[in-house]
């Protein structure tokens, strides 16, 4: 499996996010660039935030990436269902009404689609 695809297997496979060190575990020391690929010339759509997740305990300021497509299935916080498919960039006015909130308001509100489904 090449870096490419074991970086986009971690993404697909890690609703809550992949932390940089997972990366590093999997023998991936270049990923940003794996990041950078995908978002520029596969229109995929990654949030960098802090890691936050349970059992990490950083010493210095590390970071998650987290696929955001992999919720494409559910609505924006306005109730109105957006679509996604494999990834890819489409022209979606709802999509861009959605990528114009904030990272920490669109973390918030997956996060709640994920306790509410039971997955957090």
């Amino acid at each position: 499996m090449t870096q490419l695809k074991m970086v986009k297997t971690l993404l697909k496979s890690s609703p809550n996010g992949v932390c940089a060190t997972k990366f590093l575990e999997n023998k991936i020391p270049r990923f940003g660039h794996h990041i950078w690929d995908l978002r520029t010339n596969h229109g995929w759509d990654i949030e960098t935030l802090k890691c936050n997740l349970d059992g990490h305990n950083h010493k210095d300021k590390q970071y998650k990436y987290v696929w955001v497509v992999i919720y494409s299935e559910n609505k924006m916080p306005n109730g109105m269902p957006f679509k996604v498919i494999k990834g890819e960039k489409e022209s979606d006015p709802k999509l861009d009404e959605w990528k114009e909130k904030s990272k920490e308001e669109r973390h918030e509100y997956i996060q709640s689609l994920l306790k509410e489904k039971g997955l957090k």
